[in-house]
């Protein structure tokens, strides 16, 4: 039976690979909320505009337009925080892809020194088996050989 010596570093680096394969996952769910949440904030802060240009359009305080304003700023602040956070997920992200790439060229060179130590094995088990009936073939020549010799003999006499 055939036992591959590096079959627990073999595990080890699908573990490794699999361990990844979910951080990206996870991260790429997380820039999925961030676009959400940069979204709506893109969606409120176009609400307020709309509603300011309404109400300025039919006058509207100065106190009421400096917390319009100040509104809106505080929604432009929010949407850059969420580009620059997107950006910085961006980032790790294709880290994690590249990192996620060296784990499955890790895997892939094991499985295929696996396979090829495998067809080795084969190979060897299979001259062996061949080596046993050649012999097994001699074996019974030879004693076919003996026997006829022996009919043969007691023939003569």
């Amino acid at each position: 039976m055939y036992q591959f010596s590096l079959e627990a570093l073999l595990s080890h680096r699908k573990t490794i690979e699999e361990s990844l394969q979910k951080e990206l996952a996870d991260l790429q769910r997380l820039r999925q909320e961030k676009i959400n949440e940069r979204t709506n904030f893109e969606k409120k802060r176009e609400k307020v505009m709309i509603e300011l240009e309404q109400k300025t359009g039919a006058g509207i305080t100065a106190g009421d337009n400096i917390v319009y304003h100040n509104f809106i700023q505080r929604l432009n602040a929010g949407i850059d925080q969420q580009n620059q956070g997107l950006f910085e997920l961006g980032k790790e992200i294709e880290n994690k892809r590249i990192n996620l790439l060296d784990a499955a060229k890790n895997r892939k060179a094991l499985e295929k020194l696996k396979e090829k130590r495998l067809q080795v094995y084969i190979r060897k088990l299979s001259h062996k088996e061949q080596l046993f009936m050649d012999e097994v073939a001699v074996n019974n020549f030879a004693g076919s050989v003996r026997l006829q010799n022996n009919q043969n003999d007691g023939k003569e006499v």
